[in-house]
């Protein structure tokens, strides 16, 4: 996404969103820290709200959205 949009986070602003760890019956267990980082400009998003976990959001720039 940043490089599609040109923009380099500043990564000491970066926030701490959420945490993940796979269940302990996984096979391979991991611990991910999904952070966030403000921009300085807003960029219109497109989420699907299908009351299930999100796996991907897509950002796009506004002439591109139909």
């Amino acid at each position: 996404m940043c490089q599609q949009l040109r923009l380099q986070p500043d990564i000491h602003s970066l926030f701490e969103w959420a945490q993940y760890l796979a269940a302990a019956i996984a096979k391979i267990r991991f611990d991910t820290i999904f952070y966030i980082a403000p921009l300085s400009t807003i960029y219109p998003c497109s989420i699907d709200e299908d009351y299930n976990e999100s796996f991907s959001a897509e950002v796009r720039k506004t002439k591109d959205i139909k």
